[in-house]
């Protein structure tokens, strides 16, 4: 069974969090404690403090549930994330290390509009979204844009890049993971079919990967984002991410208009 990588919560686990979504007011939803099949990224560690300073933390409902998913700001006013991430109540959360901790460094946004681009939920093809912020983000050391790669360009088989994201934990959580090409993803995926427009990271040798929670997090390679936390396997790497490079032309199209 393939999963898309957020992390759903059940009605127990929601009520667990009242306090803690009391405390982010600004934000219509939030995390809090709660008892999940995978706390952390997969042969992860915490990140260094605000050394990710692009990264957003994503909450929204859907289907009648508090939903939690990652993104990444691109411009002042638009964060990159996966288009399985939509939602209502959408909130971006800017400038985050712990979600307990140190709340000076945070810049909230609702959100003015989404695009996406015939996200198809079946086979996730087209897994990407912007989100056009109510506002624009300040810069600062602990809010800054992540650059996008060139239109087309691929990432070679066997580079690591980095993913992060909060998944279950309250620190963010990081890895490293080595890039696959498509053909071996799909053989350890049972098959799965795996596009152009998608990549592969991380190994059953290393068990190192992205989890649930994560999705719409950036791949970063070379200090580009080249891929988009999509889905993946419940149980071990690899993951799938959006590939990028594939979209830039309808994501120019989108921030320049």
């Amino acid at each position: 069974m393939l999963i898309p990588s957020f992390w759903k919560l059940t009605g127990h686990m929601q009520k667990m969090r009242l306090s803690f979504m009391f405390l982010l007011s600004l934000a219509p939803l939030c995390a809090a404690k709660a008892q999940v099949l995978r706390q952390n990224i997969i042969g992860g560690k915490e990140a260094k403090p605000h050394s990710k300073p692009w990264l957003a933390y994503i909450t929204f409902s859907q289907n009648n549930k508090i939903q939690l998913c990652s993104g990444f700001l691109v411009t002042e006013d638009f964060v990159m994330t996966a288009a399985h991430c939509m939602g209502k109540n959408m909130t971006a959360h800017l400038g985050v290390h712990n979600l307990n901790e140190d709340k000076s460094t945070w810049q909230i946004f609702s959100l003015k509009e989404f695009k996406t681009l015939h996200y198809n939920p079946g086979t996730k093809e087209n897994d990407i979204m912007l989100l056009k912020l109510h506002g624009h983000a300040k810069l600062s050391k602990s809010v800054q844009l992540l650059p996008l790669p060139k239109k087309d360009s691929v990432v070679p088989v066997n580079t690591i890049c980095n993913v992060a994201g909060w998944g279950g934990s309250y620190v963010l959580q990081e890895v490293n993971v080595e890039v696959i090409s498509n053909p071996e993803c799909s053989k350890l995926m049972n098959q799965t079919k795996i596009t152009e427009s998608m990549m592969c990271a991380g190994t059953k040798r290393d068990n190192k990967d992205a989890s649930r929670g994560d999705s719409g997090g950036p791949l970063v390679c070379h200090g580009e984002a080249h891929g988009i936390v999509s889905f993946g396997l419940p149980t071990h790497p690899p993951g799938v991410y959006t590939r990028i490079s594939k979209f830039m032309q309808w994501v120019k199209h989108i921030i320049d208009n």
